[in-house]
């Protein structure tokens, strides 16, 4: 009898233990447009992890599922180029990760434009993965050439516009073969469609006023005396530019756009185009950031997984490392495998020509070419192994000068005019491309764009 009970006690035990929650249960991370390292894996072999793809576009449609309860990612990818993550953050819809030490040592590791958009009110919300700049630049051995290299490099929007127009006028004198953006490799027929020079004139004006505002945290107007005047100007020359500018018969450009992790290291110069020399300089950079959901289940592993992607230092991933030197102030030179295979490829080439010279058969035609060859070689062989820029992923030149433009550097988030997929970014490039073809004037132009920009605030009162 005593038996039979025990049978019966165990087994209801048993049933019990299976009905608990948790128990035997299969612990499982979502990640949204995440990566977890594989450090994280082989330490948690027993999570069942699974990478969502979905694509959020605009802060909007990620806010909107966090509001319903519906965004299940334990974390998530946040962008600067088309999420909001301040508000985001501010909203409380990310895990606090101030009480990690490691997260906290990476954090302050960062350099502080990018420490600043993991934190909001002192506490740590995100860690970085990765990002880039955007600018662009003078080249300075392109006006050489031009005879023009007298020149000085503008300093601010009015200063490039006047410069633009000596450009002009040295075009009208002297044709040439340099452009002052060469457009070879752009669609003509959506250049002209367009407007040329004078859009993209007008563009970079735009886009640069926005981002001075949004620096000075001032709300977007453009119905400034100063912005009118510049926008007049942009249509007279550019419509002059677009005369005159051999753009589709040359690749030699005077303007650059820079887009990447490291500044141009020589033969170019940054382009400031600040509306006044009042505003700071900016060079304006994306970054991304990885966040934990504040309603998961699993914040204990989800910053486990965090403190692994920020100690991540694998130095035969030359992108990874790319991506911390960076983001992180203090990092070491990391030598690159591409200047030991350059080595290695010049060192096979030069034996080849060493062994064929060994036959006795060579004719004196043979014999020579092959000498001559082998003169080449050894100064390949001798190039590579003396390249600086093949010895390291990334070199002390490059960081040098990217340091140095450190205290230029912006994060802006998506605005009224520029975020991903929003209606008036369109709207915008409409306007734009009207007011180029003079079918409205500058005045009624910035007065629409005023208009939108207050009815988006009202909105969001």
């Amino acid at each position: 009898m005593k038996k039979n009970i025990h049978l019966i006690v165990a087994i209801l035990t048993l049933g019990l233990f299976i009905l608990l929650p948790g128990a035997n249960a299969e612990t499982s991370l979502k990640l949204n447009m995440v990566s977890a390292p594989d450090s994280f894996r082989t330490a948690n072999p027993d999570v069942v992890i699974t990478n969502d793809s979905h694509y959020y576009a605009t802060t909007g449609e990620m806010t909107s599922e966090m509001l319903l309860g519906t965004f299940n990612a334990d974390a998530f990818w946040l962008y600067s180029s088309g999420i909001d993550y301040r508000s985001i953050m501010e909203k409380g819809y990310c895990l606090d990760l101030s009480g990690s030490e490691i997260i906290q040592n990476a954090i302050q590791n960062l350099y502080p434009v990018y420490a600043n958009q993991c934190m909001k009110d002192g506490k740590i919300y995100a860690v970085p993965t990765g990002g880039q700049l955007d600018y662009w630049l003078i080249n300075t051995d392109m006006l050489a050439e031009a005879d023009m290299g007298d020149m000085e490099i503008p300093d601010t929007f009015p200063e490039f516009l006047d410069f633009v127009e000596v450009w002009n006028a040295h075009l009208e004198d002297d044709p040439g073969d340099i452009a002052l953006c060469a457009m070879v490799f752009w669609d003509e027929s959506d250049f002209n469609r367009v407007g040329g020079y004078t859009y993209y004139l007008v563009e970079y004006l735009l886009e640069n006023h926005i981002l001075q505002k949004s620096f000075a945290g001032e709300p977007l107007r453009f119905n400034e005396p100063a912005v009118v005047e510049m926008l007049k100007r942009c249509y007279q020359v550019g419509h002059e530019l677009d005369l005159n500018d051999p753009a589709y018969n040359t690749n030699k450009s005077i303007l650059g756009q820079g887009s990447g992790r490291f500044m141009a290291k020589d033969g170019s110069s940054f382009l400031c185009l600040r509306l006044n020399e009042d505003q700071p300089k900016l060079i304006e950079a994306s970054l991304d950031l990885v966040a934990v959901n504040a309603r998961t289940e699993h914040p204990e592993l989800c910053i486990e997984m965090l403190e692994d992607v920020v100690q991540n230092n694998d130095l035969t991933d030359e992108l990874l490392q790319k991506k911390r030197a960076f983001l992180y102030q203090n990092v070491d030179l990391v030598p690159s495998g591409r200047h030991d295979r350059n080595v290695a490829t010049c060192q096979r080439f030069l034996d080849e020509v060493k062994k064929a010279l060994t036959n006795e058969n060579l004719s004196a035609t043979d014999r020579y070419e092959l000498e001559e060859e082998l003169k080449w070689r050894e100064e390949d062989l001798q190039e590579a192994i003396a390249s600086e820029d093949d010895k390291w992923v990334v070199t002390q030149e490059q960081l040098d000068i990217y340091r140095s433009y450190t205290d230029y550097l912006y994060v802006p988030m998506p605005g009224v005019f520029n975020a991903n997929g929003a209606e008036q970014a369109k709207v915008f490039e409409q306007l734009k491309a009207r007011f180029v073809a003079g079918q409205m004037t500058a005045e009624e132009l910035v007065a629409e764009l005023d208009r939108i920009a207050q009815m988006i605030e009202m909105e969001g009162e």
